[in-house]
């Protein structure tokens, strides 16, 4: 599965656009191990911003990058206050209408734990977003903020 050499992504999706951003099949890592959601656990995410631009018929077709996020399940920020990356791949109709997309969340610090192993002694670093929120990571500990 896609899920299982890249450890760093923590879900998959398809989320349906006609129906107002429901997902309709997840799966998601849970300590190493693929959790296949069922029907009572799919979510509506047509609100997320990552969302906009294919509920909005803004989207060219083209897949994109969402902005680095707080996760959010059933509305509220994920408790482990875990930064996601996500990479929304629409589909098309025959007409190049977007049905649908799959959406890929990537853990940030995950990503970065290749990089992180690599620092030395007491050396930090700091990701920056555009709108002040970071992650900072050192040998010992991840932490995020705004």
């Amino acid at each position: 599965g896609l899920l299982e050499p890249r450890r760093f992504y923590s879900q998959v999706r398809l989320i349906g656009v006609a129906d107002g951003g429901r997902e309709l099949a997840r799966a998601d890592l849970v300590d190493g191990a693929i959790v296949i959601r069922d029907e009572t656990s799919l979510q509506d995410k047509g609100q997320e911003p990552y969302m906009q631009p294919l509920m909005t018929a803004q989207s060219d077709g083209s897949g994109y990058f969402s902005a680095v996020t707080l996760n959010r399940e059933n509305g509220k920020i994920d408790p482990g206050n875990r930064a996601m990356l996500r990479y929304i791949f629409p589909l098309t109709d025959p007409d190049g209408r977007v049905d649908a997309a799959i959406v890929l969340n990537a853990a940030v610090e995950q990503m970065f734990a290749n990089i992180v192993t690599e620092l030395e002694g007491d050396t930090t670093l700091t990701v920056v977003s555009g709108n002040g929120a970071y992650m900072r990571f050192s040998r010992t500990m991840p932490r995020c903020g705004s």
